[in-house]
């Protein structure tokens, strides 16, 4: 799929599975401010009348509003809802089986220093 950019006007946020993360949005801020977005945001187009639905990026999106952006880089993907609330499960479920990865590793290495 292409990379563009989008206005954050154009993307409706919509009912999302977990809530916001005040903590993530300001550590993502901060990484954003100074590197910018690297992982795009995930798009569906909806309608004429409804325009872009945000699929992924909920946490990125707050911060890139927070911060000001008037535009972020999306991802269009294809798809219905059902599509949509799918790609949004597996992204969510894989960034909580790396973050328990990192920890396991972090855990090892540190036992292995005592």
């Amino acid at each position: 799929m292409a990379i563009t950019s989008l206005s954050i006007d154009e993307i409706v946020v919509g009912e999302r599975l977990r809530a916001l993360d005040p903590a993530a949005v300001d550590v993502l801020k901060k990484s954003i401010a100074a590197i910018g977005i690297k992982t795009p945001l995930s798009v569906r187009f909806i309608s004429l009348d409804d325009g872009w639905a945000l699929v992924t990026g909920r946490h990125r999106f707050q911060a890139a509003t927070e911060l000001g952006m008037t535009e972020v880089p999306v991802r269009v993907e294809q798809g219905d809802e059902t599509d949509a609330r799918l790609w949004e499960i597996a992204e969510n479920l894989h960034r909580h089986a790396d973050r328990y990865a990192r920890m396991q590793l972090a855990l090892t290495h540190g036992e292995s220093r005592a």
